[in-house]
């Protein structure tokens, strides 16, 4: 239940080495910038804007607690982490995300990959026929691994459908609410979780 044994790639704007994710110090197998093939984490360069989104996703998913000793931790906090950077100036683009997917694919047995983790959106929806990013999240599926992407927050406005690779159908996208900060969750409301027919 801890994700002991289990690998976790996680594609997001960018990363920084929080340490409940560098400790302990076993626990980053890999990490890959798609625009810097020579980047590197480096806890010693201050943490850029670009990263918080990044960090929390994969800190709240398997962050180890080693910050609170042990009082706050991700849900699978025994796994191992990928990380691969897909943003660029706080943008991720559909060529990012296929450049991000394809190098989780072709590592994907070198670092026993199992689970992926989506938290983005790419530029806009159209049909799998011609949506590269869900052509890709279609093949690490069929590939054994399980995608796990955010359905996106624009349920709020007129453009409301989710992007690639939520509208990928072996995909699992995941919506958000509200609970108003309730206890009881007597009141839970949408997060402005995109929908649509995908």
């Amino acid at each position: 239940l801890k994700g002991r044994g289990v690998t976790i790639a996680f594609l997001d704007s960018g990363f920084h080495p929080h340490p409940d994710l560098v400790q302990p110090s076993d626990r980053i197998v890999a990490y890959h910038d798609v625009h810097d093939a020579a980047g590197v984490l480096d806890p010693d360069v201050m943490p850029q804007a670009d990263e918080w989104h990044g960090t929390q996703t994969c800190v709240a998913a398997a962050g180890s607690g080693f910050l609170s000793d042990g009082v706050y931790r991700g849900l699978a906090c025994e796994a191992r982490i990928v990380l691969v950077k897909v943003g660029q100036g706080g943008r991720i683009s559909d060529a990012a995300i296929e450049k991000g997917l394809t190098w989780v694919t072709e590592n994907q047995a070198r670092h026993a990959i199992r689970g992926v983790s989506l938290s983005l959106g790419g530029d806009a929806d159209r049909p799998l026929a011609e949506s590269r990013v869900n052509m890709l999240a279609e093949e690490a599926v069929r590939r054994g691994m399980v995608l796990v992407a955010a359905a996106g927050n624009s349920g709020c406005t007129a453009q409301h459908r989710s992007l690639p690779p939520a509208t990928a159908p072996s995909v699992i996208a995941v919506g958000g609410y509200d609970d108003g900060n309730d206890p009881e969750r007597k009141n839970l409301s949408l997060y402005c979780s995109s929908f649509g027919v995908t």
